[in-house]
């Protein structure tokens, strides 16, 4: 049985569903491992790419985030109906969400309190990854 080991950079390409050229980028980033052959030519290991094929299937997180700038908007209801187009594309790309953010703007910046908790979420997240 001949099982192959390394894929040129179309085959790859192909079987990530990315152009060779962003192939290029990701090994010139340091983002993909590609070993080189005599002729310098790029050659990519198959536990390489089906790492990055695994990691295609894990659910994008996000969270969704949403603002009104006065309490008129938000008591006609634009605040709820700007969350749930958010929810309805969130649930058509297939993305987790880990959060829901919704507030009335203010003038004053020290009530100003969502972006703090946007920020430490994504923080928080990072820590945990």
């Amino acid at each position: 049985m001949n099982r192959k080991l390394w894929m040129n950079p179309q085959e790859a390409a192909a079987s990530l569903g990315i152009s060779v050229k962003t192939l290029h980028r990701w090994d010139k980033a340091g983002k993909l491992h590609v070993a080189r052959t005599a002729a310098n030519h790029r050659r990519i290991g198959m536990a390489v790419i089906q790492r990055f094929q695994r990691q295609e299937e894990q659910a994008v997180r996000c969270v969704l985030y949403a603002r009104v700038s006065t309490f008129k908007q938000t008591q006609e209801g634009n605040l709820a109906r700007r969350l749930e187009r958010l929810r309805v594309a969130a649930a058509e790309r297939e993305y987790q969400v880990v959060q829901t953010i919704a507030h009335r703007a203010h003038t004053n910046p020290r009530r100003k309190k969502a972006l703090p908790m946007l920020v430490s979420k994504s923080e928080q997240e990072e820590r945990a990854a």
